[in-house]
């Protein structure tokens, strides 16, 4: 008896373990750039959640930061000139919105008609 007790209460610890694996929520949306830039024109992010971690694509960018830093990376590549950058950007958030602010369209991950990708993780956790 004190066996099967023993391994009913190890079975439930370890159902209590496993239920918190894998609660990750992952979000996806798109945006078409309008083409404005500057602070009368921020590029906006509006996750259903505050991303822990989220990605932006084009053909040739990609922003990668969290909803927890005001700082984000950005990896991009010419190929006029067959080479790579690494640089950062602002991110600044109210709530579970991300704005980018810069000098350009291009910078701001905002050129007119470009198609970006976005992706969120969050902890799932409403």
């Amino acid at each position: 008896a004190e066996a099967i007790a023993a391994e009913t209460t190890a079975r439930t610890a370890l159902a209590a373990v496993v239920a918190q694996r894998g609660n990750c929520s992952i979000e996806r949306f798109t945006y078409t750039g309008t083409g404005g830039f500057g602070s009368g024109s921020p590029t906006s992010l509006n996750f259903t959640q505050k991303p822990a971690f989220f990605v932006l694509l084009t053909d040739m960018r990609i922003l990668l930061g969290s909803g927890f830093s005001n700082k984000a990376t950005v990896i991009s590549y010419s190929s006029a000139s067959s080479s790579t950058g690494v640089g950062d950007m602002d991110v600044t958030w109210s709530g579970n919105t991300g704005q980018i602010v810069s000098s350009s369209a291009w910078t701001q991950f905002n050129d007119s008609g470009t198609v970006y990708q976005v992706f969120g993780f969050s902890s799932g956790e409403a």
